[in-house]
């Protein structure tokens, strides 16, 4: 395997530790900094070969000393030659090696750099190769993976081989560090730690049995927290500042991994090593795992920051997936049962906590990968090992058997944080299935979506029966997911609230009853002088740039003020829009368009308001903002009991779409017309109108020169009195929506009489020839 990689798009700045790239690369440091965290310290040391001096200490065997750059090269007439360095001992024991070389690759050439080590200089491990961590490869510098190796002595070997045009590859420098993570808590204080701060998880089993005839959600296996481990957190730190700060977002994919390490180590300071490794010396600034797992099945906590934090364990995948490694290298051996049923465990948790079906699968970045998957699925590396990744079919059976038939996730809800008493309004909440029962619906005992308010002092609020259940859309199987409108009824009532989301499996029992968690929601419940309920709209979900479109908002005053609709300081409505960094985007005043009301709207009435809206002058990414105004006095939004109506708008530049852009054709048959199309799109919601006409080439007529989108325009191509040999034409198409003029856009039609092949034969692009 290929350690993990740093995520995907972090951005850190240079430090004295080493610089971060964007694309989440980073130099490697040799040593690290400290930081406001005391802990355990591990010891690292460095052995650098770089000069011609340093590398005649070695043995040379068809290879070549060069200067200027000093390096290695293979001798004049080899193909294949090796270089053996002299033996380093180390500054102390030491029980991890990796390494960082610099190297010139011709195309097909090779070189493989390895190590040995030995604790007393007479007797030497086996050679173990040193493999580029994902990230890394491509570059001159390459950085290894960890090899988890006790010794006092290293040497390492580094063989070459030219490629087919004869080109030999070249070495110029090679740095080995050697680490000592043994200081810090052993696996028994590890886990008498966690006992004392984690009393509600048993280390004899991670999956403690239910209770007769009660089914329960899926329990958290015990994890050995970082502190327990000896995680030492000055290793995240730079000049005081975090290196990589925690990214928490939701995910989708689990992504399972194997160290490639040794299979038979001191788990607690492998993890420490890997750990000091990817924070300390690699820079990243933490462990690039979200989970690690012993052969003993002991879990252990990875990257900073809880759960759903973004790990750096598959480069290009990190975001959106998580990352759990099982210690030791799996090519020729299994994981062992007890590992294997601690990853099933971890895996069921996790399922159940997002509501992923480990069965499934999905499109994930750029293709459709599995739920749960090996390293090797998303990137080309031998990750997870052959024996392991054989193992994940059954991994999923067992995970999917865990789960409880009762489960859910809750993804959003829209419920505001202040609401007016005894109103009724509808919210809309959005949860996924987590269980292994299919939500069906219209049935006579149906899933549905349900709520109970408790008051401050946390008793259920049984004053008046608000408890209202709303049916789910549609049927819900395992990982899917369905938002609910729901119906809700405010106490009348004024004080501090819990409204407390529930499903529940009509006639049979709530969610929570079997160990689920409720979505909680704070709510105040009280009386405001500005106050809307938003119902419903009509915004284009995309505009062009300076495009004015006629909206209608629809929505009640939920205040005690009744909105006048004339008079000095009228009630009207308005927008702000916001850019994609959530910055707002100022209009001119000619832009900033009110909707007026068409009465006066008393409290508790609904009325629909008519408005312009001009899209931003820019493309991009934007969300509206609707509220309502009382011109001279306030904005509702200054209210903290009401919310804005946000809309997400996409700007689009003035552009006509067609399919293809181009059009290449061959005609070996003169007497034959040829007929060939272009489909004409709109680039919003909006209708469009196009029309065509041909600029140039007397062999080439359109149809249907004009139309509606989509549409299409039918070309006619009549080679008969043309030349052996390549002729160009081009149509033009213009577009309009309303009295805006699009993009016009030009299509090339090329025409290649004469040849031998096929009869006739379309090119388009990006597509194979016929």
């Amino acid at each position: 395997m290929k350690l993990a990689g740093a995520t995907t798009g972090l951005i850190v700045a240079n430090t004295a530790a080493g610089a971060a790239w964007q694309d989440g690369r980073s130099t490697p440091g040799l040593v690290p900094e400290t930081g406001p965290t005391p802990g355990e310290q591990t010891r690292s040391g460095v052995w650098t070969q770089a000069t011609a001096a340093d590398f005649s200490s070695g043995q040379l065997s068809a290879v070549t000393l060069k200067e200027s750059p000093d390096g290695l090269v293979l001798d004049l007439g080899a193909r294949l030659g090796s270089y053996l360095s002299a033996t380093k001992r180390a500054d102390f024991p030491f029980n991890a090696v990796a390494a960082t070389w610099k190297a010139n690759l011709p195309l097909g050439s090779n070189l493989a750099l390895e190590v040995r080590t030995s604790v007393d200089g007479a007797t030497w491990s086996d050679w173990l190769r040193f493999n580029v961590v994902d990230q890394y490869a491509g570059y001159d510098m390459n950085v290894s993976d960890l090899l988890l190796v006790h010794g006092a002595r290293l040497q390492y070997r580094a063989t070459m081989r030219r490629n087919e045009a004869g080109l030999s590859p070249e070495l110029n420098e090679v740095t080995l560090t050697y680490i000592d993570s043994s200081a810090g808590p052993t696996l028994l204080q590890a886990k008498m730690a966690m006992a004392l701060v984690d009393r509600g998880y048993s280390y004899a089993s991670a999956e403690p049995a239910p209770s007769a005839g009660f089914i329960t959600a899926v329990t958290r296996p015990t994890i050995l927290s970082r502190a327990a481990w000896g995680a030492n957190e000055s290793y995240r730190y730079s000049r005081g500042a975090e290196v990589w700060p925690p990214n928490r977002e939701a995910w989708t994919k689990i992504v399972l991994h194997h160290t490639a390490t040794s299979n038979e180590t001191d788990a607690l300071v492998s993890v420490r090593a890997i750990y000091y490794y990817h924070a300390a010396v690699l820079r990243w600034g933490d462990i690039g795992y979200n989970y690690v797992v012993d052969r003993n099945g002991n879990i252990y906590e990875g990257r900073f920051g809880g759960e759903n934090v973004q790990g750096g364990h598959v480069y290009g995948y990190n975001e959106g997936s998580v990352g759990i490694a099982v210690l030791g290298t799996y090519m020729t051996v299994d994981i062992t049962p007890l590992s294997e049923r601690s990853v099933s465990s971890l895996l069921a948790w996790l399922c159940s906590r997002r509501g992923i079906n480990p069965q499934g699968s999905g499109f994930f970045v750029d293709k459709t990968l599995p739920n749960v998957m090996g390293h090797r699925d998303a990137i080309y590396t031998s990750c997870p090992g052959d024996r392991f990744y054989a193992v994940i079919p059954r991994l999923r059976s067992s995970t999917l058997a865990q789960l409880s038939g009762y489960g859910q996730t809750w993804i959003s809800h829209k419920v505001p944080a202040y609401m007016t008493p005894a109103s009724i309004l509808r919210v809309n909440v959005t949860v996924r299935n987590a269980g292994t029962n299919t939500w069906v619906t219209g049935l006579a005992n149906p899933y549905r979506l349900a709520y109970q308010w408790y008051d401050a002092a946390g008793n259920k609020y049984t004053r008046e029966p608000l408890e209202r259940h709303t049916d789910i859309p549609r049927n819900v199987a395992l990982g899917e997911e369905a938002t609910v409108n729901a119906l809700l009824f405010v106490p009348s009532k004024e004080g501090r609230y819990t409204l407390k989301w529930d499903m529940v499996h009509e006639g049979n029992t709530w969610f929570a009853e079997q160990g689920n968690e409720t979505l909680d929601v704070p709510v105040m419940a009280t009386r405001v002088a500005y106050g809307e309920v938003w119902r419903g709209h009509n915004t284009p979900s995309t505009m062009i740039p300076g495009y004015t479109a006629s909206v209608t908002v629809d929505l009640d005053n939920a205040g005690v003020k009744t909105w006048n609709a004339k008079g000095p300081n009228p009630f009207r409505l308005g927008y702000h829009w916001y850019d994609a960094d959530g910055s707002p985007y100022f209009q001119a005043p000619s832009e900033d368009y009110r909707g007026s009301l068409p009465y006066d709207v008393a409290p508790g009435q609904r009325v629909a308001v008519s408005s312009l809206v001009a899209a931003p002058r820019a493309p991009g990414n934007y969300t509206l903002k609707w509220d309502m105004v009382q011109e001279g006095v306030t904005w509702f939004a200054a209210e903290p009991a009401n919310g804005t109506l946000d809309v997400p708008v996409r700007v689009v530049a003035l552009q006509l779409p067609v399919d293809p852009e181009s059009l290449e054709v061959n005609v070996l048959d003169k007497n034959r017309f040829t007929f060939r199309s272009i489909l004409v799109n709109s680039p919003t919601q909006q209708a469009l109108s196009w029309n065509a006409r041909v600029v140039s080439g007397d062999w080439l007529k359109v149809h249907n020169a004009w139309g509606s989108a989509p549409g299409t325009v039918i070309l006619i191509i009549d080679p008969s009195q043309l030349p052996d040999g390549a002729h160009l034409g081009m149509v033009k198409l213009t577009g309009l929506m309303g009295d805006t003029q699009l993009y016009v856009r030009n299509v090339p039609v090329r025409i290649t009489v004469g040849g031998a092949g096929q009869a006739y034969s379309v090119f388009l692009p990006d597509m194979e020839k016929g």
